[in-house]
């Protein structure tokens, strides 16, 4: 048996998986490396990081100050509702395991993401280096269009969920806290497909992967 978890976060912290896996392996016997838990590198998520609870405790005055009081820091209950979570979403779908048909595909999506490194006319390469920049050369690096997708249904032809792996960042911004553009994938998911089944995104190798377009002015 595996567990594979999406969380609406910036990063799955190192040791929340391995407080969440150890429990799923106590709680229904799910071998705790047999438990994938993947952020969606959503930046309009709640706080799980960079800097965790009592991490820099040891280090000076200087380092402590800078990092727990100028640097993004993950809440220490924000952590325990998010392993909790995690926790019982797992023990939940294994209590009502139920026999199912897999499919897996792939597919291409070529036009919603971008190399954020560019080549620049001074020889260097840059981050953003502005919409339209005149000194842009080129785009430094590919981007990865493939669309990774598993999807169970019932015995009796009912969609039961869909995973879904596609590498770009989940920076478009939009208010407050959200799952970002990963919400609306759902929504035209289940929409297209009239389902109000679960939709798990898995994000894929998206470091200088984005859906901005520094060549579009």
């Amino acid at each position: 048996r595996i567990a594979l978890v999406g969380l609406d976060a910036l990063i799955t912290p190192r040791q929340l998986s391995l407080d969440a896996r150890a429990e799923i392996q106590k709680l229904c016997g799910i071998s705790a490396d047999s438990v994938i838990i993947g952020a969606s590198h959503s930046h309009s998520s709640g706080p799980v990081g960079m800097v965790q609870p009592h991490e820099l405790d040891y280090a000076t005055d200087l380092v402590k100050r800078l990092a727990y009081e100028e640097s993004s820091c993950a809440d220490p209950g924000y952590l325990m509702t998010v392993q909790k979570a995690i926790v019982d979403a797992v023990v939940w779908a294994d209590r009502y395991k139920a026999p199912a048909q897999l499919g897996f595909g792939s597919g291409t999506e070529d036009k919603v993401s971008f190399n954020r490194r560019l080549r620049m006319k001074n020889g260097q390469t840059w981050s953003h280096p502005g919409a339209g920049n005149p000194d842009i050369l080129g785009y430094a690096g590919p981007i990865d269009p493939q669309v990774g997708v598993i999807a169970a249904w019932d015995l009796n032809g009912a969609l039961i969920g869909t995973i879904v792996n596609f590498a770009c960042h989940a920076t478009a911004g939009p208010g407050g806290i959200s799952a970002n553009w990963i919400h609306y994938m759902e929504q035209t998911i289940q929409g297209s497909l009239q389902s109000r089944a679960p939709v798990v995104f898995l994000q894929g190798a998206c470091g200088d992967i984005t859906q901005v377009d520094n060549l579009d002015p």
